[in-house]
């Protein structure tokens, strides 16, 4: 239902944004374009509106029960309403640590420039056991706002590795 599609980069690119460590599908960047059809779930919405002042918010439901779209309708709520939101789409190519990583940082820095770019820099020249070490650099980055900022993770099961786990863990409990 979504074309992927992967954007090579120049080498001015390359020179100017060192921190990719792979191609990005900026597909997985931002949320489904919603049918005219999709059902609007008003009381979810509203339920999820509150929500959003807590660290985390799972939605959880079987396949095809239309969490993605639930999340995409919710996403452009909250971005009318003037947060500031970013989205990733997971899939289970994504459970590899640094991959994890670079997914996390794209993601961010599609609406936040500047994001991760210390941490990715590191990971390109001396990679961390574990990505968890990353987190004072990429809090600090995130701090820089004054505005609430929401992260969507679409179909996060794929992250479910125990070190991107621990990473999660670790940036709720801030």
């Amino acid at each position: 239902w979504r074309r992927a599609f992967l954007r090579r980069r120049s080498p001015e690119d390359l020179g100017a944004e060192r921190h990719h460590l792979m191609d990005i599908i900026h597909t997985k960047l931002s949320p489904p374009p919603l049918r005219g059809d999709a059902v609007v779930r008003h009381q979810l919405l509203q339920a999820l509106d509150v929500a959003r002042l807590c660290k985390l918010t799972l939605v959880s439901a079987p396949a095809g029960f239309g969490k993605t779209t639930l999340l995409a309708q919710w996403f452009r709520m909250a971005r009318d309403q003037g947060l500031e939101c970013a989205w990733l789409a997971l899939d289970h190519d994504d459970g590899e640590p640094v991959r994890f990583l670079s997914y996390f940082v794209a993601a961010c820095r599609s609406q936040w420039p500047g994001f991760g770019t210390a941490a990715m820099q590191r990971v390109e020249t001396s990679p961390p056991a574990d990505i968890a070490e990353l987190l004072p650099q990429l809090v600090n980055d995130l701090g820089t706002s004054t505005t609430p900022r929401m992260l969507f993770i679409d179909d996060s099961h794929h992250a479910g590795q125990p070190m991107i786990s621990h990473f999660l863990e670790l940036l709720c409990n801030l």
